[in-house]
């Protein structure tokens, strides 16, 4: 089974591009993936090796408290990957937590904030 590790990160002030992985987008207040994204994983899981090692990292929008947010990072960090795991077993998976860090939209709107609800996945 993979190993859990979570690492809460510290929040840059500038808005970072994506990571190399298909981001994973998750509605507001959620840590469910949606059919059409977990579409998405799939299709990516399907194009990688048997072996791989990922960081795969829970974000969020700039809504509601750091604590919540932190809790619900977490949460969509191990529900992505334990889909990865169940179909790639022999990847290496760890875990981050980067709740409001490293933003890819604005949270000013709703388009946005809809972007940096996510988990991204960078090969380690």
């Amino acid at each position: 089974p993979a190993q859990e590790r979570v690492t809460p990160q510290a929040s840059p002030s500038a808005p970072v591009a994506p990571t190399e992985a298909v981001p994973i987008l998750f509605r507001n207040v959620s840590a469910v993936i949606s059919r059409s994204e977990r579409k998405k994983l799939h299709t990516f899981l399907r194009s990688e090796g048997t072996d791989a090692a990922f960081l795969i990292s829970g974000h969020t929008d700039a809504s509601g408290t750091a604590a919540f947010n932190d809790r619900l990072a977490a949460k969509r960090a191990r529900a992505v990957r334990d889909v990865v795991a169940r179909i790639k077993p022999k990847w290496t998976l760890k875990i981050g937590a980067n709740a409001r860090c490293c933003d890819v939209g604005s949270n000013a709107n709703e388009a946005g904030r809809s972007q940096n609800r996510r988990v991204d996945m960078e090969s380690l």
